[in-house]
């Protein structure tokens, strides 16, 4: 925070904690542990800040106009309660609020042979592109050949012309998928990314949406063509 006053907020997986433990004997802080909120805990404090907005303009009392559109709905038949909830709606439409998806409960990484390795507390990567790699070239392109083709029951795997060339993450194309295509989030699969291109599963019934997004969807400034992989 630079000396400024404030909340610093770090989001930590299990295999972190022990770094989060260093800093507070380091700098003798009290760090509080906190869980991430659940979708119904957001969806509540959404729905809790639109009501309260909504008090507040009912205590102010200043909609004469609007009052004169709601009688001329309500003279044209419409049920008030209707035109109440359909403004409500229109409200919340122009907040854009992106997509919200389950969060798996997390586990702490397990040690193999007895030992916490590098690689064991980092936890695995979507993308594959640290761990068990191949030692040679030929193994290595035998494994991107195959990875071409999504051996995942109802999975269709598409390939995106951006990879580690741009610096692209999984949690990019996940959240890209999810807000600029409508795709939840947890439904994608598996994400393999190389130097120029990436592969992702995601569910058949959700291909066309995405294909239709293709030349449109963005990540930072880099646009996405998709095809089938």
């Amino acid at each position: 925070r630079a000396g400024k006053e404030g909340i610093a907020i770090s989001i930590i997986t299990p295999a972190e904690e022990f770094r989060v433990r260093r800093l507070q004997r380091f700098t003798k802080a009290d760090i509080t542990k906190h869980t991430l909120p659940t979708k119904d805990e957001i969806i509540e404090y959404r729905n809790n800040e639109l009501m309260g907005t909504l008090e507040k303009w009912l205590i102010r009392d200043r909609c004469k106009q609007e009052l004169v559109m709601v009688e001329s709905l309500m003279e044209g038949g419409h049920d008030p309660m209707k035109i109440a909830a359909v403004a409500l709606k229109m409200a919340r439409a122009k907040e854009r609020q992106r997509p919200i998806w389950e969060i798996s409960a997390l586990k702490p990484p397990r040690s193999k042979s007895g030992r916490n390795s590098r690689n064991d507390r980092r936890g695995g990567n979507r993308d594959r592109s640290s761990g068990n790699r191949d030692r040679s070239s030929g193994d290595r392109s035998k494994r991107r050949a195959a990875s071409k083709v999504s051996h995942e029951t109802g999975m269709i795997r598409i390939s995106m012309n951006i990879g580690k060339n741009q610096q692209i993450r999984p949690r990019d194309i996940v959240g890209t998928l999810a807000y600029q295509a409508d795709i939840p989030g947890s439904e994608v699969g598996k994400i393999f990314i190389e130097n120029k291109y990436s592969l992702v599963d995601i569910p058949e019934k959700y291909v066309s949406r995405v294909m239709s997004k293709s030349g449109e969807m963005k990540i930072r400034k880099f646009t996405i063509d998709v095809k089938n992989a």
